[in-house]
């Protein structure tokens, strides 16, 4: 029975001290930057759709280049400074680098498609006839 709950005792203890951790890694993480909220409502085919970051799609905006800019100094700000980061970054450049090969297009009674190999820099341009 002492084994027990010296067993309860000890988990109990471990659960407190990761709450404990995480509520203040929680407490030193700042809040992220502002985002305006619209009130933007149309009708599709009688369907109401509702849009409040409709204004963040004029990318060229200066408003939205701000906030793109104040979003992206608060992921970095986040982001950085882990310890793992290199570590995370190289291995989703090694999944990102993936074979893609592009819709083939008809052209003077050709076909064509562009190829770009995972592991080459260059592209190819493949062609069939008609």
């Amino acid at each position: 029975m002492f084994l027990s709950l010296h067993k309860r005792t000890g988990r109990l203890l471990l659960l407190l001290a990761v709450l404990v951790i995480s509520s203040t890694v929680r407490a030193q993480v700042p809040k992220p930057p502002p985002s305006r909220v619209d009130n933007y409502r149309e009708v599709i085919h009688s369907v109401e759709i509702i849009d409040p970051y409709r204004w963040l799609e004029e990318q060229d905006s200066p408003e939205t280049r701000a906030w793109i800019d104040a979003q992206n100094k608060y992921t970095h700000s986040l982001l950085d400074e882990l310890p793992s980061r290199p570590l995370i970054q190289k291995r989703l450049s090694e999944l990102l680098r993936v074979d893609t090969v592009s819709t083939p297009f008809e052209q003077g009674g050709r076909y064509f498609f562009i190829k770009n190999p995972r592991r080459m820099t260059s592209r190819s341009c493949i062609f069939g006839e008609a």
